[in-house]
């Protein structure tokens, strides 16, 4: 560099190595080019008129004067800012939006790809991996974001080849409309030339038009790439299963298995109940095409062995099935190796007592105690464990797991008597079991202390149907597993029961129970088949009391079904309701407290009460609390905060003093066991924590949506093989913008400038001193 230069670029404050030639002059406080002609005019007259008295020969003067006009002149160019510009410009590269679909949904495996079957998530793969000179296109001339989405947007990591590393995709809902908003606030008021959105199309969250609107007016089109079959491909599930999780040994145990059934599948589903130790099936159903959408079924199992026992359902659809991993589901039950012990109280010895009460004695796995109140007293009551009396308080009555009232009058039971029993059932989970009679039974009940415990309100005073009647069982019973005495397997309950023509199936005497005569969480379980005008009208009775189960039956004439085939159909009647009803009173027959939990399946974050009712105060000591610990910890990682028991301690109940419960908010899916702290006498209890599948429930494509969002931003659907499009101006256009970003150096400040501020005066002063003026 020249001194010369090196001079210059001191004066005028410039970068080092500046090339002079690149900058331009400009003013921060710019003047038209007539207003620089009238200020210099103006500028000329001022100083001729600051002249007029000075004695100076004409060449002095006009030095003069030009050195004062130039000052001046250059106090005004001074003060219109004047700046050294170096014009500079910044280019700012267009965006493209790459959505990836990172939802459960990608896993199914409803593509063929040149003959080759494979999942959504593969066929997404392939789109980056068979075109990545496309993709690596795109990154050097446009910036490539690569987002994956489900309930929520993420940027994705790119690999050395630059292409998006996907990871799992494992979302558990798909929300395109949130991912799309989500994507545009991350660029914004940057340009953008496009968004690629590569999804199967199954959202639980669409585009809404404000959205669609926006992406309009800016001109973002969304060009989409549809993954998934477009044949829609539905599935059948095993959505999910209730049992009881304590049994007698040899009960039928109704499974209620909740299904949805894909009418776009097709064929014949049957849904099996399998014993995992032994691989046998307990029961089985089968359906048809026609049967489609969400439905339940009840399986019942049956276990001859004691302990502990794994039960699995699953479905065998006819046809293919998109998911596997939903057409099972495993639980457990325990079997209880101890007989059901019953309380029968008859008034009198009528045809139901005597059938009833020989079943009971004859039936293996039943401890029976018979009162009968009208015998005398050498009479010897039967039972194989007979009384000589009835219990008088709730520690004679807490062994039996279930009473049955036949037609006995209120009067002959104590208000201490009443209240051993409603406490047995509410408290203990026993059954109680009402039989309809002529006699006492259920007006003398009214205002008793066992009243609330009847599933029928009013006056109690039940008149008898006009003529005799036919029974058939309810869907709710079907649901219970109640009522399947047939032998038939493809049906549950013999036609010959509900219809007249018979004979033998007529119940000649029965009450009529109107439904204004039921309580409000009541339930029918059966019903008038035919009979009394042919209007359907309750027959037997359910509700639930407490942690136990009361029923009424409203005729005491099932003993006429021996007729038709002997002892089979009420043996199977009555069994299946006695077990029933006493099954809930396993927990409570040997414990200090009964544990429950309600409902023992929800999804992440729903409530869940837990309750501990002590049986025996004497035993409680301090606060009730309670433990949450995952069944299987193994199958964690060792980061896993369900890994750690959960501690929670129970707030008691005002006006119970012995319950007390809480409220769980779990917020992991799993299973988890509930036990008593301090108590193993407790049994404890399960629950299932599921969390809501919103994917794999619809596992369809909605390749229909994608094309929707596609037109209403002007976007293209494209397919695999039409992936190198992207790489033309047609679908996505240069956006980039041009900014300008000068370097500007003002010149007021600078050495020259106060240089010329003294040289010029100083000049003017020397040729005045010279001219003996100053």
């Amino acid at each position: 560099m020249s001194a010369w230069q090196a001079a210059l670029d001191w004066l005028l404050r410039l970068p080092t190595e500046s090339d002079l030639s690149n900058w331009r002059i400009t003013f921060e406080r710019p003047m038209p080019a007539w207003l620089w002609l009238l200020l210099a005019a103006a500028l000329v007259f001022g100083v001729i008129w600051s002249l007029r008295g000075v004695t100076l020969s004409t060449p002095r003067r006009v030095t003069v004067g030009a050195l004062r006009w130039l000052l001046l002149m250059l106090l005004a160019l001074y003060m219109s800012g004047p700046q050294l510009t170096l014009p500079r410009e910044r280019t700012e590269p267009d965006w493209v939006l790459v959505l990836a679909d990172r939802s459960r949904s990608l896993t199914i495996p409803d593509v063929t790809l040149d003959g080759e079957p494979m999942t959504r998530e593969s066929q997404l793969a392939r789109v980056f991996a068979d075109h990545a000179e496309i993709w690596r296109s795109l990154s050097t001339a446009r910036r490539v974001l690569y987002l994956g989405f489900d309930a929520g947007v993420r940027e994705l990591a790119t690999d050395d080849e630059g292409l998006p590393q996907l990871g799992e995709s494992d979302g558990v809902a798909t929300e395109i409309g949130p991912a799309l908003s989500g994507a545009m606030e991350r660029v914004a008021s940057r340009p953008v030339s496009g968004v690629i959105l590569l999804s199967d199309g199954r959202t639980t969250a669409a585009p809404d038009r404000a959205l669609l609107r926006r992406l309009q007016a800016e001109g973002v089109r969304v060009h989409v790439v549809p993954l998934g079959s477009e044949t829609p491909s539905g599935d059948h599930a095993v959505r999910g299963v209730e049992a009881p999780q304590r049994a007698f040994i040899k009960d039928e145990i109704p499974v209620e298995v909740d299904l949805d059934r894909s009418p776009t599948v097709g064929g014949a589903l049957r849904v099996k109940l399998v014993d995992e130790a032994t691989g046998r099936v307990l029961d089985a159903r089968s359906f048809d095409d026609s049967q489609m959408g969400w439905r339940s079924v009840t399986l019942v199992g049956r276990a001859d062995e004691p302990g502990e026992r794994q039960w699995r359902v699953e479905i065998e659809p006819d046809g293919r099935d998109l998911i596997e991993e939903n057409n099972s589901r495993t639980f457990r039950v325990e079997i209880v190796d101890r007989p059901m012990r019953v309380l029968y109280i008859e008034g009198y010895p009528r045809w139901e007592y005597r059938y009833l009460k020989n079943l009971l004695v004859r039936e293996r796995g039943i401890e029976s105690s018979v009162m009968l109140l009208s015998a005398d007293r050498d009479f010897a009551q039967e039972g194989n464990a007979p009384i000589s009396r009835l219990p008088r308080n709730a520690a004679e009555f807490a062994p039996f797991d279930l009473v049955i009232l036949g037609d006995v009058p209120a009067g002959a039971l104590s208000q201490t008597q009443m209240e051993a029993i409603r406490e047995m059932v509410s408290k203990r989970g026993a059954g109680l079991l009402w039989i309809a009679g002529s006699r006492a039974m259920p007006r003398s009940w009214k205002g008793s202390g066992l009243e609330e415990v009847l599933p029928l309100r009013g006056s109690l005073e039940l008149e008898r149907h006009d003529e005799a009647v036919t029974m058939r069982p309810t869907t709710r019973a079907d649901r219970l597993g109640l009522l399947r005495i047939s032998r038939d397997a493809d049906e549950t309950w013999p036609p010959e029961l509900a219809s007249a023509a018979s004979g033998w199936s007529r119940l000649e005497w029965a009450q009529r129970i109107q439904g204004s005569d039921l309580k409000p969480t009541a339930e029918v379980i059966a019903e008038t088949a035919s009979g009394d005008g042919g209007v359907a009208m309750p027959l037997l009775v359910s509700m639930r009391y407490g942690a136990g189960q009361a029923m009424y039956l409203a005729t005491d004439e099932t003993w006429r079904w021996r007729y038709g085939r002997g002892e089979t159909l009420p043996e199977r009647f009555w069994l299946q309701l006695l077990r029933h009803l006493a099954r809930a009173s396993i927990d409570g027959s040997s414990q200090g407290a009964i544990l429950s939990v309600e409902p023992r399946r929800v999804e992440v974050g729903d409530p869940v009460r837990i309750e501990v009712t002590q049986l025996d105060l004497t035993r409680r000591s301090g606060a009730t609390t309670i433990e949450l610990q995952t069944v299987d910890p193994d199958t964690l990682l060792p980061t896993d905060p369900s890994r750690e028991p959960v501690t929670m301690e129970l707030t008691p109940i005002v006006d119970a003093p012995d319950r007390s419960a809480t409220t769980y908010f779990p917020d992991r899916p799993g299973t988890y066991r509930i036990t008593v702290s301090g108590d193993p006498s407790v049994q404890p209890r399960e629950l299932e924590v599921v969390r809501r599948d919103l994917e794999l429930a619809q596992p369809e494509t909605d390749h229909a949506l994608l094309s929707q969002i596609a037109e209403a931003t002007g976007g293209e659907v494209l397919t695999r093989r039409e992936i190198p499009l992207l790489s033309g101006p047609e679908l996505l256009p240069n956006r980039a913008v041009t900014v300008e970003h000068p370097l500007t150096q003002p010149l007021w400040d600078t050495p020259l400038a106060l240089i010329l501020l003294i040289v010029i005066p100083a000049i003017e002063w020397s040729v005045r001193r010279w001219s003996r003026l100053a």
